[in-house]
């Protein structure tokens, strides 16, 4: 979230923006540049804050949140990955991305760590 005093720094610079579009091309680009890189900036931000508040959560909020599926599509591109680097053959990367999916609706994300750790 930009903070006001961005806001108003972005706000200033559209104003100027919008004097400067109609006699100074050059100056409108380095203006638009900084608009861009000022809301970049925000964006880069907010992500280092998102990944900052998913580190710090406990392994249970962690397993609660890959209960719900979101990154299951994720986990499936990692294990094509490895077994592409196995070469494994098409039909046999099929096949497990379809166990895969048998897997997740019958297991919980503790249940899959633990088996994990106990390897």
């Amino acid at each position: 979230m930009l903070s006001e005093l961005d806001q108003k720094r972005i706000d200033h610079l559209h104003k100027l923006l919008k004097k400067e579009e109609k006699t100074n091309q050059d100056a409108a680009a380095a203006l638009r540049w900084a608009i861009f890189s000022l809301e970049q900036h925000d964006r880069q931000q907010s992500s280092t804050d998102q990944i900052f508040q998913f580190a710090i959560k406990s392994e249970a909020e962690i397993n609660s949140i890959m209960d719900t599926g979101a990154f299951n599509e994720i986990v499936k591109g990692y294990l094509v990955i490895v077994m592409r680097a196995a070469n494994a053959g098409y039909g046999e990367i099929q096949e497990a991305v379809i166990a895969l999916d048998d897997i997740f609706d019958i297991t919980d994300a503790d249940s899959a760590r633990k088996a994990y750790r106990e390897l």
